[in-house]
């Protein structure tokens, strides 16, 4: 939405002094605008006008219904029909706060995934060991609610082949487009973040190297961008480039025992964003944080 800020103010020096130039001081509510410098002999206190983009990148907090569903699901005590019906109403009540709020661009929260990452392995087969802790494991940090280790699930691993059996996002999008007419945005997580799957030990039978494994990944997600697209999706979203990690001495350390220093990483970038390839629609690359229980991630 548009907004007005002033426009950066030149040095003036007052007349005749040898001082180093300083700007005049700002007078609050001046000229009608909050925050706004006055005119004065020598500067100009011209307006800038800026377009500043308002929308959420993905996931919104699932509602204590939505929780409840998926823990009576998880215990056998719910049929599938009915926890869709969960997830439906969680995803209607995410728009209709969107709406509320006036947001220009619209996603359904992700509610029908159990992380921002989960649904690679909830849409192909050949994945062992994945639990919750997947996507959570490493040292969190947090000044308010304290530091966490989560452990990696040891048995975490791909060990056979990828093999689709339902696309990862085509029906969120389908089901999203009949809630609201306003612009929507479907997120897809980016093929990086799949690489901690591949392990020495437990996936070389499948495949012999974590280039191959991460190969079948980006082909699968940009399977999925190309059929968002054909159901007429016009945004898409990459999250969490995984990128940033590489700072932190033992993310670098762990990929490296897997064959993928850092200058590896940054060579497989053109691989990694050859998902949007053929795509002619509006997307975007977004780098996003999912924070655990206000933690950050070291």
């Amino acid at each position: 939405m548009p907004a007005t800020v002033p426009a950066r103010q030149p040095r003036v020096k007052p007349p005749g002094s040898t001082a180093p130039a300083h700007r005049p001081p700002a007078v609050p509510g001046a000229g009608g605008w909050p925050g706004v410098l006055p005119r004065r002999p020598g500067w100009d206190a011209g307006l800038v006008a800026i377009t500043a983009r308002v929308e959420h990148v993905g996931s919104l907090l699932r509602p204590p219904f939505l929780r409840d569903a998926r823990a009576a699901r998880a215990r056998g005590e719910i049929a599938p029909a009915e926890f869709k019906a969960a997830e439906d109403r969680a995803v209607r009540e995410a728009v209709a706060l969107q709406d509320e709020l006036d947001l220009p661009v619209v996603g359904d929260g992700e509610m029908r995934r159990e992380s921002f990452q989960a649904e690679l392995t909830a849409a192909c087969d050949g994945f062992g060991g994945v639990s919750l802790d997947a996507w959570l494991w490493g040292m969190w940090h947090s000044a308010e609610v304290g530091d966490a280790t989560i452990e990696r699930p040891p048995d975490l691993a791909v060990t056979a082949a990828l093999h689709k059996h339902r696309n990862l996002a085509a029906e969120e999008f389908t089901f999203l487009r009949g809630c609201t007419s306003r612009q929507t945005k479907v997120t897809l997580p980016s093929p990086t973040l799949f690489a901690n799957l591949w392990s020495p030990e437990k996936s070389a039978g499948a495949y012999p190297s974590l280039d191959a494994f991460m190969t079948d990944v980006v082909e699968v997600m940009r399977e999925e961008a190309r059929e968002l697209v054909r159901l007429g999706c016009t945004y898409i979203q990459l999250d969490a480039p995984h990128y940033p990690l590489l700072i932190d001495p033992a993310w670098r350390a762990f990929y490296e025992a897997r064959g993928w220093p850092m200058q590896r990483w940054l060579r497989a970038l053109r691989k990694f964003t050859s998902v949007m390839s053929g795509v002619s629609a509006g997307e975007r690359a977004a780098g996003c944080s999912s924070i655990p229980r206000g933690r950050r991630v070291a």
